[in-house]
């Protein structure tokens, strides 16, 4: 029950990231600097709940290999979705960002069958499907919004990234 609580409170969060995003574009900030706040606002959060936390910081490891382990994940769930989806919001809506970043659960799906030997399920291949038909949709409704390829790309790395990130995490850092 936790986990649906967490991912729901993601969720909400992360919805609420490209809208301001956007009104800090009209700010006049850059994508590489949204990208830095976005991350700095983290490690605050992070470093606060590790602090307040006593159980917290005794499971926390920072031998070696577990800074290298978690750098990878910084790399793919900071640095590629962070600055490629806060720069594809200069190029295409923010509506359009947000549902192409998170339509890469295709790929996180597809890895975890693979490598996790999870079983695809009726409810994936009906996911999978939806999501398709959700991209459709989105195309074929802002076929007449500006917007560019550019954006797109942006937007489909920045899933790429994130889904990377999920997948590594749930590897349970073993790897």
């Amino acid at each position: 029950m936790k986990g649906i609580v967490y991912a729901l409170l993601a969720a909400f969060c992360n919805s609420c990231i490209g809208i301001f995003s956007s009104i800090l574009m009209e700010q006049g900030l850059s994508s590489t600097e949204i990208a830095f706040m976005r991350c700095f606002v983290a490690l605050l959060f992070t470093f606060a709940l590790c602090m307040l936390n006593v159980s917290i910081r005794k499971k926390l490891k920072l031998g070696k290999l577990e800074v290298l382990k978690y750098a990878i994940l910084a790399f793919f769930g900071i640095n590629i979705m962070y600055i490629f989806e806060t720069t594809a919001i200069q190029y295409i809506p923010v509506s359009l960002v947000s549902f192409l970043l998170y339509a890469s659960g295709i790929l996180t799906i597809i890895l975890s069958c693979i490598f996790l030997k999870e079983h695809m399920s009726i409810a994936k291949i009906i996911a999978i499907i939806v999501v398709f038909i959700g991209i459709g949709i989105m195309f074929i409704s802002n076929l007449n919004m500006s917007g560019s390829l550019v954006g797109i790309v942006y937007a489909i790395i920045a899933g790429a990234g994130y889904s990377l990130y999920i997948f590594g995490v749930s590897l349970k850092m073993g790897w």
